[in-house]
């Protein structure tokens, strides 16, 4: 073997400071002394610093790899941009996908979720190592035969915990039937308060109609915070509005019509082509269900709320002079707040109105008084939040409110079994679930009923979720990692480079 001849080799390098660096290699060519070798000359190999046919060190492939696993392609060649190192997107993404993938480990709990590709059309599945906090695997779809393959190549499995999904369950009994299955206890919290939503929304025309009570008020010489006077609406918003209420209403004429012909949401969903959330809410709700009205956020007026109102009570109706005393005490807001305020409770027009307006003043105060109704119940959705939460954390109006809606007999029993629910979940009560089950049964309600039942087609992973520690809290904070990576490569990644992404060590 001998020398046959040298030539120059200038792979790029890891920058020094703000300078790219570019090495040159002398490296020599052989000659082959074997006659019998196809190769008459060869190159000798630098593998510790440079692979063989690299235009870059094997320090700048790793870290280039690197950032392509924490920014992507568009977003680490910027970056790589900034530090001299000159590199395109597509290089990164080439070297995601020859970064040889890590062994699989053995995983003994398991949690599985889902995640959106298109959301609404295709979904993946993510499985989790709740043991060591990381992900082990993307799978293509969320089907139950899927799950169920790989549960069979894993036969270290022993506890899984999910969501309610049916085709999780079914997928994890086919896959690992002697694993113990675990459900999420958000979950099933979430499926608590979309029953009472259901309920409430069957009977909001009853719970309209009840008087409101006096319990739950506040002491007197509280104040609160007070409604102020919203923004008026133009006529173009106003029919905007309208129009949009009209197809609203519209739509729930339409799945009651179809309800009371026997079909199932999910029939009428695919008749109407809409999704299943919109039916079922209208489906379970025989009166138009209106919107919420925008609750009333915190004011700088309110710290002097007290003082205003004894001012008011010893006949003071001048804007200005209430709000120059109030700048005496430190209130930093404008005239118009303390003006606001004091329009809605004046009953007759001030002495200090000019003549031109005194008229409009006067039809103004007219018609507050003829517009004064008792005070609407709000939407479903806050009722439902109202009927889980602890007694001890509402505000005196929620009380006032929960109070008023518990005079309806089927409102009253699901609340107290609603708190149990609570209460037997967030402490891990598995020992009353049995009872609670047939209290549910035997309530007569059929909401209640129903829910029951779909616990019990549940039974052994929701008993589980109470008698375990294991939730799937850990699959939930992955899904949004996934999400983060998915929209940091402009939602167009590859599954294949999505799934590298996500298992990559961090």
């Amino acid at each position: 073997m001998g020398v046959h001849s040298s030539y120059t080799r200038s792979p790029s390098d890891l920058p020094l400071g703000e300078q790219a660096v570019r090495l040159r290699l002398q490296v020599r060519r052989f000659r082959c002394s074997n006659p019998a070798c196809a190769r008459q000359t060869f190159v000798e190999r630098l593998p510790e610093l440079v692979p063989v046919h690299a235009q870059c060190t094997a320090r700048l492939t790793r870290t280039l790899r690197e950032v392509g696993f924490a920014l992507g392609g568009e977003a680490g060649a910027r970056l790589l941009g900034r530090m001299q190192i000159s590199t395109s997107a597509r290089t990164l993404l080439r070297l995601l996908r020859t970064e040889p993938e890590s062994s699989a480990c053995a995983v003994r709990v398991l949690g599985v979720d889902d995640w959106a590709m298109c959301k609404g059309r295709t979904y993946g599945t993510i499985l989790v190592d709740l043991e060591r906090h990381k992900p082990v695997d993307l799978l293509p779809d969320r089907g139950a035969a899927t799950v169920a393959a790989w549960l069979r190549n894993h036969p270290e499995v022993e506890i899984v915990t999910r969501d309610r999904s049916t085709e999780y369950a079914r997928g994890v009994s086919e896959g690992a039937p002697t694993g113990l299955q675990v459900a999420d206890r958000w979950h099933l919290l979430q499926n608590l308060r979309q029953m009472l939503e259901r309920l409430i929304q069957r009977l909001y025309p009853q719970l309209q109609q009840l008087p409101a009570d006096g319990e739950g008020k506040p002491p007197a010489g509280t104040q609160t915070t007070l409604p102020r006077s919203r923004l008026r609406m133009n006529p173009k918003d106003k029919e905007a509005m309208a129009a949009s209420r009209a197809r609203s209403q519209s739509t729930h004429q339409q799945v009651q019509r179809l309800r009371n012909t026997g079909l199932n949401i999910r029939q009428i969903a695919r008749k109407l082509k809409m999704s299943r959330t919109t039916v079922r809410k209208y489906f379970y709700s025989e009166a138009f269900p209106e919107r919420a009205k925008r609750r009333t956020t915190q004011s700088m007026l309110d710290a002097y709320l007290p003082y205003l109102e004894s001012r008011h009570q010893v006949g003071c109706e001048n804007a200005k002079q209430l709000w120059r005393e109030l700048c005496e005490q430190g209130y930093p807001g404008a005239y118009v707040q303390v003006s606001r305020w004091l329009r809605q409770r004046r009953q007759a027009v001030a002495a200090s109105t000019p003549g031109p307006y005194r008229e409009a003043v006067s039809r103004g105060i007219q018609e507050r008084a003829e517009q004064t109704k008792p005070k609407e119940l709000p939407s479903y959705k806050p009722l439902a939040w109202l009927l889980i939460q602890e007694p001890e954390t509402l505000e005196a109006s929620e009380t006032t409110t929960l109070n008023r809606i518990c005079q309806e007999a089927q409102i009253e029993q699901a609340y107290q079994l609603a708190q149990q629910f609570r209460t037997m979940v967030r402490q891990h009560e598995s020992s009353v679930l049995d009872s609670w089950l047939e209290a549910c049964a035997t309530s007569g309600v059929c909401d209640l009923v129903t829910f029951a039942g779909g616990l019990r087609q549940d039974y052994a992973a929701v008993r589980a979720a109470l008698a375990t520690q294991w939730s799937n809290g850990q699959t939930e904070g992955q899904v949004n990692r996934l999400k983060f990576l998915k929209r940091q490569m402009y939602g167009r990644a590859n599954f294949d480079l999505l799934r590298r992404r996500v298992l990559h060590p961090n």
